[in-house]
């Protein structure tokens, strides 16, 4: 058996160690058992003769008392090996765990009662009638025995019925059965705060998320120009999985009109992209995407993806579609939300956005909510389905996609500095010019924040509150420095997570106090028009805000981010509120850059409206 995640060797490699840990404890107490009786027969020996013979019986004295000194050696070590097994128990648990936040608290409140009520209930050698020579109530090595003593005087149970060999080989044979069953059964487990999502046995029986074959997953990314050029992103299952093998060239065939159930000579245009193989998973996996350039504007564009017509049995996509925008200063139409997840009312949600004729969606971060576990694959791969057959406008067309970084998209949620603490949405959704890609070999390297430019009207900004990059810093200096390079772009909009005016979390959080920090100082002196924020799981608007007050040349705040996960109940109002509600929600902006105003309005599950309001520009001074 191959093992790929290094979750999985840990769980491995400790499940071995707790075994031969066990076993080495279980040893060295037997046979401190068998030496002890061998002891108290001697000595009783001792005693009877000790009448008859005071200098033999003060020599087999002498002999004993080495035999004494063994066990409480050997007991001591039993003990040490007893201690190690469960701090390597801990070790295999948290590593089956992927190294989850809450695990680690989990497992560390597990650890104890194996240590402490388990082993320590079972001591074959600490009975009251062994006190006499270990000491009233310590077992061996001086510890007191306070499992003992708890289970007889909540069970009842005779002293002597303690020291019974039955009590030895229960523990031994359950220890060992847990320390080969542990490594098994959560070996690549995937898991939502402790609730197990799934484990590699149990993904087994199920379909594979993306089969040999056509491409699956195909979506569309946003570059810092999208009107004259998109990303076409698709996953492969690759042919060849020899270790070193690379993966199929990336080529997507495109055209202006459609060529449906054509061959790929009929498309006028070719483009050839990059592919990466992810690492880690149990599953082989190729990630491919396609820099498609020098396109018209407020153009429909019809495309296939595949690896190429001289690969020998190619397979392509469907035939899609997409629009790339208007750089004229038209009026267009977006949805933004985050939050998502994979649940219905994420899709009832995403299918009431596309009903909308969207020409782009933002989502600020937590899209799929797979914690940055390689164990949770298939959690993305439903994610990405969704959006595929979710995101799609009445028109047919692909909604392309900007997307912010959440804490959900990171191990430990802020401060990841890996890559394997960061495994999808850096490699999965690329969201720069051609000319900025540092291509296969340095999609580790891609920025977690970016920029966009529609025609000359409107600036979005996507930012990382923390989670990947710093917020202060490089991030900063290069946000002050792209506003001040596009500071005559009269529409602004910034889209992040963590809220700088949060709704239920403390406004004095330190998350929100470093974005507010760094941020609004920038956006109050460039005049961003709306702040997209995120992370509390309700509905907000904010009153107009600038320098931390009430103003009407101030920046708007929506929020919080509810696009498909549980909602939280408001139950207090802030200065700086309009409107709050726990409700999950879509917002649809509608953007006049001539009229410089965007009307905006909230949609609920059902399609319903529940908020509507309009954003004036405020010109730069």
């Amino acid at each position: 058996m191959v093992i790929k995640q290094p979750s999985s060797l840990a769980v491995f490699s400790s499940g071995i160690a707790l075994l031969i840990f066990a076993v080495l404890s279980f040893a060295f107490e037997g046979i401190a058992i068998f030496l002890y009786k061998k002891y108290e027969r001697e000595d009783n020996a001792i005693m009877l003769k000790g009448s008859r013979d005071k200098d033999g019986a003060s020599k087999e004295s002498g002999t004993n008392s080495s035999l004494l000194s063994k066990v409480i050696i050997l007991g001591r070590f039993a003990i040490a090996f007893r201690i190690l097994s469960a701090f390597v128990l801990y070790i295999c648990m948290l590593a089956a765990s992927s190294y989850d936040f809450w695990n680690v608290a989990g497992t560390i409140v597990l650890s104890f009662p194996v240590l402490f009520f388990g082993w320590e209930l079972f001591m074959p050698w600490s009975t009251e009638e062994d006190g006499k020579l270990w000491g009233s109530g310590k077992n061996s090595v001086g510890v007191p025995t306070y499992g003992r003593a708890m289970w007889r005087r909540f069970k009842g149970i005779p002293k002597r019925a303690v020291s019974h060999p039955v009590l030895f080989w229960i523990p031994l044979i359950l220890i060992l059965f847990i320390s080969i069953v542990i490594p098994i059964l959560l070996a690549g487990t995937c898991q939502d705060d402790l609730r197990v999502i799934d484990t590699r046995i149990t993904r087994m029986g199920k379909a594979s998320t993306c089969k040999a074959g056509p491409p699956c997953h195909v979506y569309i990314t946003m570059p810092f120009d999208p009107a004259h050029a998109m990303i076409v992103n698709y996953h492969t299952t690759p042919p060849d999985t020899t270790p070193g093998a690379l993966p199929k060239s990336s080529v997507v065939y495109y055209d202006t009109v459609s060529h449906a159930g054509e061959p790929p000579s009929a498309y006028r245009f070719v483009a050839h992209g990059d592919s990466y193989r992810m690492p880690h998973l149990e599953v082989d996996r190729d990630v491919h995407w396609v820099h498609l350039t020098s396109l018209d504007p407020a153009t429909t564009y019809y495309f296939i993806a595949g690896p190429g017509d001289n690969t020998p049995g190619a397979k392509y996509s469907a035939e899609l579609s997409f629009q790339t925008l208007a750089e004229d200063g038209s009026p267009y139409t977006f949805v933004v939300g985050g939050d998502i997840d994979t649940t219905d009312t994420s899709v009832a949600i995403s299918k009431i956005a596309a009903k909308q004729s969207p020409t782009f969606a933002m989502v600020g971060g937590d899209l799929a909510y797979d914690r940055a576990q390689y164990t949770c694959y298939r959690i993305v791969d439903k994610w990405l389905n969704n959006w595929y057959t979710s995101m799609v406008t009445p028109t047919g067309h692909l909604i392309p996609l900007v997307s912010a970084i959440g804490n959900h998209e990171v191990m430990g949620d802020y401060g990841a500095k890996h890559p394997d603490e960061m495994p999808y949405y850096g490699r999965y959704f690329p969201q720069m010019d051609a000319s900025e890609d540092p291509g296969a070999d340095g999609v580790d390297q891609r920025l977690t924040y970016h920029a966009h430019l529609i025609g000359n009207s409107t600036l979005i900004l996507s930012l990382d509150s923390g989670h990947y990059s710093t917020v202060d810093g490089v991030q900063t200096e290069w946000l002050k420095q792209t506003l001040e390079t596009y500071k005559d772009v009269p529409i602004k909009f910034a889209l992040y997570h963590v809220p700088m005016y949060p709704t239920i979390r403390s406004y004095d959080s330190i998350h929100s106090a470093k974005v507010r920090e760094n941020w609004q100082p920038l956006f109050d002196e460039y005049h961003v028009t709306i702040g997209f924020e995120n992370h509390d799981h309700v509905y907000k608007r904010t009153k107009l805000i600038k320098g931390g007050e009430e103003s009407a040349a101030g920046t708007l705040y929506l929020g919080d981010g509810s696009w498909g996960v549980s909602t939280r109940s408001v139950s207090h109002s802030r200065w700086y509120q309009n409107k709050a509600q726990g409700a999950n929600y879509i917002l649809r902006a509608d953007v006049n850059p001539t009229a410089g105003n965007v009307d905006l309005t909230a949609f609920d599950p059902m399609g319903a409206t529940f908020d509507t309001f309009s954003a004036q520009v405020t010109p730069s001074s």
